[in-house]
């Protein structure tokens, strides 16, 4: 079991929520998080190990762009994932698509922002991927970067128009993410964007009340300081 999943579990209990952690695991339901995933294809594999001589190689002879593997990654996820920047580009002139789902409903911004990859991010966006794209979680990509700790990411999705109050399917928002991980810099963005403090998930947790129960008093007192 990952820290992650073992912090929002302890938090869970001390508030009474396993539905709260669940709720914030399934923000991240995408390619990040599909380690069994196999790979059939060789562009999957050229592109995992960073090799774009091969990558352009595979692309000129007809390979397929957005081939998948057993968990329906693509290619274009594998290189948001890794941070291959230039392999990226080259797959969208190559006809990737750009909001191309896997299994999980995670796309390429999406793992983009949890690993915390701005400049991919920055390629998709002016690519026009969906800034608001939700996963079978109902996960965004701000909540991905949120939970990843990522504040230039969470910056760029910000002023790129994503919903900064958006709920996943437990009612948890990118605000409760940045809590959880005690991230105070993208917790400030957010607050800074407008974020709603006072947002309740399902089982009536706010931002505010996880940070006390987790014991980050800087959060407690930026939150509490939007609430006056």
């Amino acid at each position: 079991m990952t820290h992650k999943i073992m912090v929002m579990m302890k938090l869970g209990r001390k508030i009474g929520s396993s539905a709260l952690a669940l709720g914030l695991l399934l923000t991240a339901a995408t390619c990040t998080e599909t380690p069994h995933s196999t790979e059939h294809g060789l562009l999957l594999k050229a592109v995992k190990a960073g090799q774009t001589e091969t990558v352009l190689a595979l692309l000129a002879g007809g390979a397929d762009p957005n081939e998948r593997n057993d968990a329906g990654e693509t290619p274009l996820m594998v290189a948001a994932l890794t941070g291959r920047q230039n392999i990226a580009e080259i797959l969208l002139d190559g006809g990737a698509g750009i909001n191309d789902k896997n299994n999980r409903g995670g796309t390429p911004l999406m793992a983009a922002a949890l690993t915390g990859w701005d400049n991919v991010a920055t390629l998709l966006l002016t690519a026009g991927a969906e800034v608001n794209a939700t996963n079978t979680g109902g996960g965004t990509p701000l909540m991905h970067a949120a939970l990843g700790g990522h504040k230039k990411a969470a910056r760029i999705l910000v002023s790129a128009g994503a919903e900064v109050d958006a709920r996943n399917n437990e009612g948890s928002t990118a605000l409760m993410g940045a809590a959880v991980q005690g991230n105070i810099g993208v917790v400030q963005i957010l607050v800074d964007a407008g974020a709603n403090t006072r947002i309740r998930d399902q089982q009536g947790a706010t931002a505010l009340i996880i940070a006390q129960t987790l014991g980050f008093s800087n959060i407690v007192d930026t939150l509490q300081r939007a609430q006056r």
